[in-house]
């Protein structure tokens, strides 16, 4: 399974987006990356990410979101998480991605802290 649903919110430089599913695999991770290079090319630089429904990511996942936040921050943009579920959060940990990407309780935290980007 995929990232089945992806719902986005504009608002000029910065992005707001819920998934839904799960991040495994590069073939099933197509359309997060057209999302991310559809909307780093259109000059978005904050990522606020909402992971509440992101059930499982895998290494090409994990691959993914790091190669993402490489690109958002050679751009000077942010990218923050939301919600990230436990067994998710875990893995974050595990690897010391929430060292390098900040991730927050609610949203209301997420924008406050791109809103001072």
């Amino acid at each position: 399974m995929e990232v089945t649903k992806i719902d986005v919110s504009n608002n000029g430089n910065d992005l707001k987006a819920s998934l839904k599913g799960k991040l495994i695999t590069i073939e099933e991770n197509n359309s997060l990356e057209t999302f991310f290079k559809t909307f780093l090319d259109k000059g978005v630089k904050k990522f606020l990410i909402n992971m509440s429904e992101v059930t499982h990511i895998n290494s090409s996942g994990l691959g993914l979101i790091v190669k993402y936040f490489q690109k958002i921050k050679a751009v000077d943009g942010a990218i923050v998480f939301c919600y990230v579920q436990k067994d998710v959060n875990e893995l974050f940990q595990m690897t010391r991605l929430n060292k390098k990407i900040k991730m927050f309780k609610t949203e209301e935290e997420a924008k406050e802290y791109l809103a001072e980007c």
